[in-house]
């Protein structure tokens, strides 16, 4: 198989090992979430809060 591919020119090479890889590399599927917002308590908002702005420097 390695002197067939070898044996390709350059540009069909490409496309047959890109062919091959979707047997070897998962593909990503889109993840989505819902979150009701109004059904958290004050804790967990400003740990949300918390997690989203570590590492924002206040510009004060």
């Amino acid at each position: 198989m390695e002197k067939d591919l070898k044996a390709l020119p350059p540009k069909e090479r490409l496309q047959m090992l890109e062919r091959l890889m979707q047997y070897v590399v998962p593909k990503q599927q889109a993840v989505t979430a819902d979150i009701d917002v109004s059904a958290l308590s004050e804790t967990q908002l400003d740990l949300i809060i918390g997690e989203l702005t570590k590492g924002i420097e206040d510009e004060d």
